[in-house]
């Protein structure tokens, strides 16, 4: 009887859960080929905004909200549909992986979400504390590393795991 009790208790099911913070701000360092900056990364829950701080682009804000691409910077705003803008645009994939995450596994420490942009498939790393660890598109050899601990924003989406 005893044997039978550990083994159903040994047998059961975990549920795993780790939350993606719907509004955050980091920093981070993006990559694209072999070009690399410096970068303030924030998602507010509808937009994505990327600013450069170790460029000659250092202050220009890149955002995209699905619709339309922005660059700003000081008193210079333009716009573009987003359909007309580079797939390639750092905050286009972004936007396009942060708003259609799907498939999540745990990995060690960290949870992996799985996803597609139109540039080539993509992998979200997410680390127990919700942090964003690393964004990466390695068919269009682009990445976002964040620097871990830089997240000054928060609130919950619960992304449930099996």
């Amino acid at each position: 009887m005893c044997l039978v009790f550990l083994l159903l208790c040994g047998c059961s099911t975990v549920k795993s859960t780790v939350e993606l913070k719907p509004k955050y701000s980091q920093t981070a360092t993006v990559k694209m080929g072999d070009y690399s900056y410096s970068a303030n990364v924030k998602f507010d829950g509808k937009s994505v905004y990327i600013t450069p701080t170790s460029t000659n682009a250092s202050g220009m804000t890149i955002s995209c909200n699905g619709k339309e691409v922005a660059f700003s910077r000081r008193d210079m705003l333009t716009k573009a549909d987003k359909s007309k803008v580079s797939a390639y645009n750092p905050a286009v994939l972004f936007y396009d992986a942060i708003t259609t995450v799907s498939d999540c596994k745990k990995v060690g420490n960290a949870y992996v979400f799985d996803g597609k942009t139109s540039v080539g498939n993509f992998t979200l790393t997410v680390n127990q504390s919700s942090e964003l660890v690393s964004f990466n598109i390695p068919d269009a050899d682009f990445s976002i590393e964040f620097d871990v601990g830089d997240s000054v924003e928060s609130g919950a989406l619960l992304a449930t795991l099996n």
